[in-house]
């Protein structure tokens, strides 16, 4: 869902050095994530009959009214995430998304314990996490909002999304197609299997996914922000770091690869 909150003007953030552009992309970027939200509410009343339907799933479908909530907040936290990635507050980043894990994996860990061993409960306990994870990111977004423009708001707005259209007509398409490819086989298990067996499957995979995607996304932050950096400097040739950096990647995982192969 998060891949066309704020049809990808998030990822501009980093890379602006005038700091009233960047809260004139905030400004983008929640305008964008609130019509999402209202679209998304739309059309899941439009197609809730269709969308029982297709998962074969009339409990799913009786709580499909929490996901553009769940959409609202985790769309929130991604674009707060980019604003730290700018400031290079990474320490910052890495304790919410910490705390973030945490408080998913346990809200839904205790409602399910609860009783709620369906959908309602591992949904819920994903809002939760997300919540905790928006709110703590919050102080940077209000730091910023001071150097917003205070004439010509609109004018501002209009030009900076004409100077950044290929984001959300080029990079979010092709993101939304990674993101589906993704999230097929957790559908498919609510569509074949019954609602509880799904929940736990779907809860199992979350506990086991959470490390590695914690890894991935702080490696991937640092690394997108150092380079933003770089780029408003103009102080290293950007090519050079990449191709190092991909280099080190390669020879650290080269090593429990082969460790594994071994056996």
């Amino acid at each position: 869902g998060i891949v066309f909150s704020g049809l990808r003007f998030e990822r501009v953030i980093p890379m602006l050095k005038s700091r009233r552009s960047l809260t004139v992309v905030l400004s983008i970027s929640f305008i964008a994530l609130i019509l999402s939200t209202i679209f998304l509410s739309i059309s899941l009343i439009i197609f809730n009959d269709s969308i029982k339907l297709a998962l074969n799933n009339s409990e799913l479908g009786e709580y499909l009214w929490i996901f553009p909530l769940g959409f609202f907040f985790a769309g929130f936290y991604e674009i707060s995430t980019y604003v730290a990635t700018r400031y290079q507050e990474f320490s910052l980043l890495g304790k919410t998304k910490i705390i973030q894990a945490i408080s998913q994996v346990s809200s839904q860990i205790s409602i399910v314990s609860i009783g709620f061993l369906g959908s309602f409960g591992l949904i819920f306990g994903n809002i939760i996490g997300r919540s905790i994870g928006a709110y703590s990111l919050l102080i940077l977004i209000k730091n910023d909002w001071s150097y917003r423009p205070k004439s010509k708001y609109l004018v501002h707005i209009l030009a900076h999304i004409r100077r950044f259209w290929k984001f959300p007509i080029i990079q979010m398409p092709s993101a939304l197609l990674s993101r589906l490819a993704t999230l097929t086989p957790q559908l498919l298990f609510f569509t074949l299997y019954d609602p509880r067996v799904a929940g736990l499957i779907f809860l199992a995979q979350q506990m086991i996914s959470a490390p590695l995607i914690f890894l991935r996304r702080s490696v991937s932050k640092v690394f997108f922000g150092h380079l933003s950096n770089i780029k408003r400097n103009k102080s290293v040739d950007v090519l050079s770091i990449i191709d190092s950096t991909v280099l080190r990647l390669f020879l650290i995982g080269l090593f429990p690869i082969l460790i594994l192969a071994s056996f």
